[in-house]
């Protein structure tokens, strides 16, 4: 059995690829998995709910992940072309994910604060079109199944003045970050964005498909060999805001 990887809400523990890896955190700050910024960015959310994004995680991992594997099974989509998801344990729940530490068979994980390439960026696109289209699919083929898991889930947070206040910051952040030019686009762009992010995801009128709402190059693994990506192994990880 290969080493697992535990995310733990419960006990406020998380344990990464090796017993090296190991942050302490709180519901409130998440402070040992973040940067003081972000967590002192997260803390601004009182409607955060933890156990929520882990029984999202649950869900991908535990129902979705099976029902997808299926559909895949089914058809003769090339092995690089399916959309793969680390294997779970049967002890996996809205309390801890347990999951295949794939770095023991030499999947590669990225630091956030790394530069990428080109080719990442075209590989990680890639896997999120195979979550969006296997959303299609299974609208498709379980239409009952899509209205009543899929598109019954609603975004872990709420869209209050703690969400407006975080994602203000997190625009001043970024725009001071930048030219004088570019810092007053941004400010223009900030109260149009607050109204039509709300109204998109409230909005139940409109195409509804699966979405990661959390998409970091640290969540996306592949093999690399002799310093290429290996297509037919590129992976997602963490699936809590979807």
């Amino acid at each position: 059995m290969h080493e697992r990887t535990v995310f733990r809400s419960s006990s406020r523990i998380h344990y990464g690829p090796s017993r090296n890896d190991l942050w302490a955190y709180d519901s409130e700050s998440l402070g040992g998995l973040l940067s003081p910024l972000g967590a002192k960015a997260l803390s601004l959310i009182g409607s955060l709910n933890i156990l929520e994004l882990f029984a999202n995680e649950e869900l991908i991992y535990k129902v979705l992940s099976k029902v997808m594997t299926s559909l895949q099974d089914q058809t003769n989509i090339p092995v690089e072309d399916k959309l793969k998801i680390a294997k779970d344990y049967e002890e996996t729940n809205n309390e801890a994910i347990l999951l295949e530490n794939l770095c023991k068979r030499d999947y590669k994980r990225f630091d956030k604060n790394e530069s990428i390439s080109l080719k990442f960026v075209e590989l990680g696109v890639q896997e999120l079109a195979k979550l969006h289209g296997i959303s299609f699919v299974i609208e498709k083929k379980m239409p009952k199944y899509f209205k009543e898991i899929i598109a019954a889930l609603d975004a872990p947070y709420h869209f209050d003045d703690d969400w407006n206040e975080l994602m203000r910051k997190v625009f001043e952040y970024i725009a001071n970050l930048l030219d004088d030019k570019t810092k007053k686009k941004i400010e223009r762009l900030v109260p149009i964005w607050l109204k039509k992010v709300p109204k998109y995801h409230n909005d139940k009128t409109t195409k509804c498909a699966l979405c990661h709402g959390d998409y970091k190059k640290n969540y996306v693994m592949f093999r690399v060999i002799k310093h290429k990506f290996d297509r037919k192994t590129a992976g997602v990880r963490q699936y809590k805001v979807i």
